[in-house]
């Protein structure tokens, strides 16, 4: 019964209006300076042809369906206005109407009005940025009263310039202070937000090794409090000490090792060559089943160039500039210099000299 009589009872139907004002609700003291002080103080504009959600004299009317009211006053108004704030682009609804908005500017005067810190670089999907007005200013605003003096046919004698001098300064004013009291939260644009997301990505990186540096220490800590003499101290440090850099050079170097010699003695020479761009030359007949094995494998062709796309190439041709790329690093360590010097008698860093091959990766030359 009580379904039936609801069904009964008919809608109120919401009373068109001329202005439409699409807003955040968070900016209600914002709206009501523009219409208090601009829209009705100025330019004589009556309350109830502005719809406004959150106006006394200009919002939806008691038991009428919301909706039904927005849908409405879009369609009958004469001028749109788009209050675009931090706030605004925060809302779905509001982004929901700005849509709308635009899907009937071909008829309706839709006028988008920014306030800092968005500007035209953030304000977001507006057809012709160029259509944009900014709020709190004076040029602005004397473009906006233009345009609602046109739409709405004010006669120019009730529009005294005096008057309107004077209420466009003060709801400037008015605004400005507001924000300054309570202001919007910072606006970013894209390529400002990926870089805080990756500062952000930095940082949280920064703070998992502290974390983990941390839980190390705590360990080293206690396993001191439970050491019985020297030795036990000396072992603990020793445990817990970071890879040095000869320790490191030597793990590129086994790579390099381990990738190379997977590779028949001939055709390493060859892979020599084709890194070292070495015009050395090497006679085939040497050793044909092993150079022709490598062939059939596409590792070389026929005229003895290495085939750079084999995946084993790429990965031993990696590998080496790992190891190029360690030590010419110029911040190593005098013990890694001194370390490489006792070692060898070559230059550190030159991965293209046979010697090196020879020396630091083991490479035997077939004769």
């Amino acid at each position: 019964m009580a379904s039936l009589i609801t069904s009964t009872i008919p809608k109120k139907i919401p009373q068109a209006t001329e202005i439409f004002i699409s807003h955040s609700i968070k900016d209600k003291v914002i709206v009501d300076s523009f219409i208090d002080t601009v829209l009705h103080g100025a330019l004589n504009v009556h309350r109830k042809n502005i719809f406004c959600i959150s106006t006394e004299g200009s919002k939806i009317k008691s038991g009428v369906e919301w909706r039904e009211a927005i849908k409405t006053n879009l369609l009958s108004a004469k001028i749109i206005f788009i209050i675009i704030t931090p706030h605004f682009k925060e809302s779905e609804m509001c982004l929901n109407e700005m849509g709308a908005a635009w899907l009937l500017s071909d008829v309706i005067q839709v006028i988008p009005l920014v306030v800092e810190p968005i500007n035209f670089s953030t304000v977001g999907p507006i057809p012709e940025v160029s259509q944009c007005e900014k709020l709190l200013d004076e040029g602005s605003l004397d473009r906006l009263k233009d345009e609602v003096q046109g739409a709405l046919d004010i006669p120019l004698e009730d529009i005294p310039s005096d008057k309107w001098s004077v209420n466009k300064k003060k709801f400037i004013h008015e605004v400005s202070m507001h924000i300054v009291d309570k202001p919007f939260p910072h606006a970013i644009d894209r390529k400002g937000y990926e870089t805080l997301i990756t500062q952000n990505a930095d940082l949280n990186q920064s703070l998992n090794k502290t974390v983990a540096d941390l839980f190390d220490a705590q360990m080293i800590i206690t396993e001191l409090k439970n050491a019985k003499n020297k030795d036990d101290v000396n072992a603990i440090f020793a445990a817990h000490a970071d890879e040095s850099e000869i320790d490191e050079f030597k793990g590129l170097v086994k790579d390099v090792k381990k990738q190379l010699h997977a590779f028949k003695p001939w055709v390493q020479l060859v892979l020599y060559k084709g890194y070292s761009g070495n015009d050395m030359k090497i006679d085939p007949g040497l050793n044909r089943f092993e150079l022709d094995e490598a062939v059939a494998r596409k590792i070389i062709d026929e005229d003895l160039d290495v085939i750079d796309s084999n995946k084993k190439v790429e990965s031993l041709y990696s590998a080496i500039a790992e190891v190029k790329t360690f030590v010419s690093d110029k911040d190593r360590t005098t013990d890694f210099h001194d370390y490489f010097e006792e070692n060898y008698d070559i230059d550190h860093a030159d991965t293209s000299n046979l010697s090196y091959w020879e020396e630091v990766f083991e490479m035997v030359v077939p004769m």
